[in-house]
């Protein structure tokens, strides 16, 4: 049977292990390595900093605060894996902490009745500590990575699966990463709240609530060759800079909603949204250059009058700027303001919209409910 522990790392203890600690090792290999069925607690807390300690295929049973620079390295996701046993996070990360080809799950979930340190966390990066993934799965959470105070998170190739928030970062935390994916079922793929920073690419994200979330004026995100797909929002913008560069938003039930912040996008694609592929609300600013926002308002309802599923629509003072793009093929209007005439309740815009250079609006009204409407007809209902 695997030993359950918790250890707080840092003092040194005897090992009553078949373990090698080296050191001088070189970069990259093992100083230390725990078989199946050996304590990984007592492993870390008796290796020097900078230590690589190397898991074989097995299963520990632990929850570690480790307040020194070492490395973990499993025999790969499918072999090597970390579970919780108890309240709070799997990793609490206070250094300089590289952990690598291994998965980590099943932390106590409570979601969504728990705070902080309460909530099954698979991993939490807090005041300066500087984590670093690579090859490594978080499964089985109510958040998989929670970074905050001034922490840094570095991913690559990382898989997210079943978790309540993949990623959740505040404060003024920083992540980076390339080639994460996030799935399965989640309330939020990405939160960020503060003056948190986020750049990715090759992000994808999947069957979540809101795919990702940017609540706060100072948080800022970043993404590239990004896919935002099949969640009930792709992205939803409260606040804050998101600047999107060749990332496409697919089948979502609305691909992008900016309801404030600034939202600069180049080579975007909204496509075949269940309602609206973009909206922008309150006092939001939208700019889109070299994009096409097509075949959204694919659900049965978008037929009816009463539904009205476009491919852009503006509401209260929200300000949109399109730039040589290509709005085509959408349910309803191609672009549109919430007003009556539009086929709205009421009257509710009083911002602006603003077409630049080649924008090509047409094939739009699929539903055929504003046939010998609009400026052109069925295509733009603007004030």
């Amino acid at each position: 049977m695997c030993k359950r522990e918790f250890f707080v790392v840092g003092a040194v203890v005897g090992l009553g292990l078949l373990v090698v600690v080296g050191s001088g090792a070189q970069q990259g290999a093992c100083s230390v390595t725990v078989q199946a069925g050996q304590s990984l607690g007592e492993a870390v807390d008796a290796a020097p900093p900078g230590a690589v300690i190397c898991l074989e295929p097995g299963i520990w049973y632990t929850n570690l605060s480790i307040y020194k620079p070492l490395q973990i390295r499993g025999a790969g996701p499918q072999a090597t894996f970390i579970k919780g046993v108890r309240d709070g996070p799997i990793f609490r990360i206070v250094a300089n902490v590289k952990l690598t080809d291994l998965t980590i799950t099943e932390s106590s979930r409570k979601y969504p009745f728990c705070y902080r340190e309460e909530c099954g966390i698979g991993i939490m990066i807090e005041e300066s500590g500087w984590g670093s993934l690579r090859n490594v799965v978080l499964a089985s959470h109510d958040t998989a990575l929670l970074i905050h105070g001034t922490g840094y998170l570095e991913l690559f190739q990382v898989s997210l699966a079943d978790n309540e928030i993949g990623l959740f970062v505040e404060d003024t935390a920083r992540v980076s990463g390339a080639e994460v994916v996030i799935a399965e079922r989640g309330s939020a793929g990405i939160r960020v709240s503060g003056s948190a920073f986020v750049h990715l690419a090759k992000l994808t994200i999947s069957q979540q609530q809101v795919g990702i979330a940017i609540e706060d004026r100072g948080g800022q995100l970043r993404l590239s060759e990004a896919q935002l797909s099949e969640n009930i929002v792709g992205l939803e913008v409260h606040q804050g800079e998101v600047k999107l560069l060749d990332t496409s938003f697919e089948a979502n039930r609305i691909g992008l909603w900016a309801r404030g912040g600034v939202v600069t996008a180049e080579r975007v694609t909204i496509a075949r949204s269940q309602r609206d592929g973009l909206v922008a609300t309150g006092e939001a600013f939208v700019s889109l250059d070299g994009s096409k926002i097509v075949e959204n308002g694919v659900h049965p309802n978008c037929r009816w009058v009463a539904w009205v599923c476009n491919g852009a629509t503006v509401q209260e003072s929200a300000l949109l700027w399109i730039t040589n793009s290509a709005i085509q093929g959408n349910a309803d209007w191609g672009l549109a303001a919430w007003k009556r005439e539009c086929g709205y309740a009421q009257d509710s815009f009083a911002g602006q919209v603003t077409l630049l250079g080649s924008v090509q609006i047409e094939g739009n009204n699929t539903s055929g409910n504003h046939a010998g409407a609009g400026k052109p007809e069925g295509q733009v209902c603007l004030p």
